[in-house]
């Protein structure tokens, strides 16, 4: 073999072997230990920039408790499982809520849903006794609200009595939409049109108008319905 690759072998391999006895030797051990000084480590704990600890969190009472609480039920119905579960059954419910709905008003039956009014002797008891002047027992109605000082609604149900007996004397037809004015116009002409027309003006002034109605103003105001109940009479 030439001299010069064998020169070249040789460099190569001593490097090689420099190199891993480099690599090969240990971390040389320092030569003295540092501590640090207790006091200095006090000093640092007393300053706020050194402090990285959270503070734990204060007790703030039952407010913040229910208010942590429902946050978390409104996270929970809104997310997850539950979330799943609510919109399925919301999904059916409220289509079939509405059809419920839609089927007892189309075919009314009202009267059979579970929020109607409670009927006596075979008839629905309606809240306002407006909505059904035939029904409607106004002696009774009359003297209730009179022993218990509700002029006001005494006086209402005087007319709608006063309308009820016009009906039934077939002097004008009643319907739950007409107004008074309707009444007024349909009695023009007649011999009862004056004292009906005064009727309704007090009827409408103490109903319509918040008139205040004490115990002698009703005893002013009752007669005259209870004379035009006399003259229809005659």
């Amino acid at each position: 073999m030439p001299v010069l690759p064998r020169l070249l072998i040789f460099i190569f391999l001593f490097l090689c072997l420099d190199g891993a006895t480099v690599w090969a030797s240990p971390v040389p051990a320092p030569k003295e230990r540092r501590e640090f000084q207790a006091k200095k480590i006090d000093g640092y704990r007393s300053q706020r920039a050194f402090r990285y600890e959270q503070p734990a969190p204060r007790g703030d009472g039952l407010s913040a408790w229910i208010r942590r609480w429902i946050l978390d039920m409104a996270r929970s119905l809104t997310t997850g499982r539950i979330a799943s579960h609510v919109f399925n059954v919301l999904k059916w419910l409220l289509p079939a809520l509405i059809l419920g709905y839609a089927v007892i008003r189309i075919f009314g039956m009202e009267h059979v849903a579970p929020w109607s009014k409670p009927q006596r002797n075979g008839q629905k008891q309606t809240a306002d006794p407006g909505d059904d002047i035939h029904i409607v027992d106004f002696n009774a109605a009359i003297a209730n609200a009179e022993t218990e000082a509700r002029y006001r609604d005494a006086v209402r149900l005087l007319y709608l009595e006063t309308l009820k007996r016009l009906t039934d004397a077939g002097r004008i037809q009643w319907k739950p939409d007409k107004t008074n004015a309707d009444y007024v116009a349909a009695l023009a002409g007649t011999d009862i049109a004056a004292d009906f027309d005064a009727l309704t003006n007090i009827y409408n002034c103490t109903w319509y108008g918040d008139m205040p109605v004490n115990g002698d103003a009703y005893t002013k105001i009752k007669p005259g319905f209870l004379g035009f109940r006399e003259r229809l009479r005659s």
